[in-house]
């Protein structure tokens, strides 16, 4: 596995517990603003998922319809 992936999954896996913390401080305050901020925390996890799919696709090895490889 590539380093850019491991980065890219250590990143997910803090984002994710950075989401729960918040959610967890949505539930106990109530707040209005904290919940937007855990919507926007949440939106991070899905484009962080889309990066790490997208540096395993571009890792793949050339084959007849990608010439140059998958990372061009």
């Amino acid at each position: 596995m590539d380093i850019k992936i491991k980065y890219g999954i250590i990143a997910f896996l803090i984002i994710l517990i950075q989401s729960s913390l918040k959610l967890v401080g949505v539930i106990l305050t109530g707040s209005l603003s904290f919940l937007t901020e855990t919507v926007d925390t949440l939106t991070d996890v899905f484009f962080v998922l889309l990066t790490i799919y997208s540096l395993y696709v571009s890792q793949k090895p050339p084959d007849f319809q990608h010439m140059y490889s998958h990372s061009k």
